[in-house]
């Protein structure tokens, strides 16, 4: 059974498929699993390569690296890859272990101050440690009162974790808990992110979320700006181009940067309702996981009414696959 998306992968470089491809491979669950990568995915001296360049130079076969996936399932799939990598770079000491994420799983062991998951991860039952800094109550972090007065043995939760060596110290078991919240999500950037752009993954503050993503509490971008930042749009003929991510506002809002001409770029405002990931709407999906800072974009707009903080409006943003 291969994982919806796995973050902070290690593996090695098993081939150069041409100029612009490799495959990579990684051992999980017992399996041997193959991994395509374009070059426009690898973040090399601190930039994603161009689509056009090469990996001569730059990747050899054996080569360990990082990546970020999710399965793929193209036809035809002639390199037999079982998993596309998103985002990949040489492997360093700093990087963070396997991470999964919007997991779901059992309590099986619960104290005041921590507790045990229990979750089917490639077929394999495995746990995970929690601690009560971590979890969040529809949307409200615990912070002072027992677990016991919030969860039961047999309830289900969602969670975050990173792999762990198991030792008597965190129960024998094989992960750690990042994020355990029942109802609501807290808004995160645990995944998605690249080596030269760790930041907080958590904040005590953070926006709670409903369980198709959309926040509950106002953040960034509220549910009247969703409904209402058409209004800024102006009336003017749409223009395309290339850009990359600046920075994201929240997990549903960004802001991009375009070249117009020659040393001249603006700014796009985009919402994750107008954007897609090849040809899969990310309209419910965390924009921090999908496309995060430097990511390439393929961007339609209209110049924004004045006042707007940006120069421009979205109204299709297309982060190749």
């Amino acid at each position: 059974m291969a994982e919806r998306y796995l973050y902070y992968v290690s593996g090695e470089v098993l081939e150069i498929a041409g100029l612009s491809k490799a495959v990579l491979k990684f051992e999980l669950g017992g399996n041997i699993w193959r991994t395509i990568l374009w070059c426009k995915n690898f973040f090399h001296e601190n930039e994603f390569l161009d689509s056009y360049a090469s990996f001569n130079g730059i990747l050899n076969v054996g080569d360990r690296v990082t990546f970020h996936c999710h399965p793929y399932d193209k036809d035809p799939n002639p390199d037999a890859c079982e998993y596309f990598a998103a985002r990949a770079w040489r492997s360093l000491d700093t990087d963070e272990p396997l991470t999964i994420a919007n997991q779901q799983g059992r309590v099986e062991l619960l104290e005041p101050g921590k507790g045990v998951l229990e979750f089917m991860f490639f077929d394999k039952v495995e746990s995970v440690l929690f601690l009560r800094s971590k979890y969040y109550n529809f949307g409200r972090k615990i912070t002072t009162k027992a677990l016991t007065e919030f969860l039961n043995l047999d309830d289900m939760v969602q969670f975050d974790a990173v792999r762990c060596k198991p030792t008597q110290d965190n129960k024998h078991c094989s992960w750690m808990a990042k994020l355990v919240w029942k109802g609501k999500k807290p808004t995160s950037t645990l995944p998605g992110l690249l080596p030269s752009m760790h930041n907080a993954a958590l904040h005590d503050d953070a926006d709670a979320i409903d369980d198709d993503g959309v926040p509950v509490s106002e953040s960034a971008v509220n549910a009247e700006h969703r409904r209402l930042y058409q209004d800024f749009e102006s009336h003017a003929s749409e223009r395309s181009g290339s850009g990359a991510v600046m920075t994201l506002l929240s997990e549903e809002a960004g802001v991009a940067l375009w070249l117009l001409a020659p040393n001249r770029w603006e700014t796009v405002f985009f919402h994750r309702s107008v954007a897609f990931l090849d040809d899969i709407p990310l309209a419910k999906y965390n924009l921090q996981e999908s496309c995060p800072q430097s990511t390439k974009v393929e961007l339609t707009a209209v110049p924004s009414v004045e006042g707007f903080p940006c120069k421009w409006v979205a109204r299709r943003v297309l982060i190749p696959g």
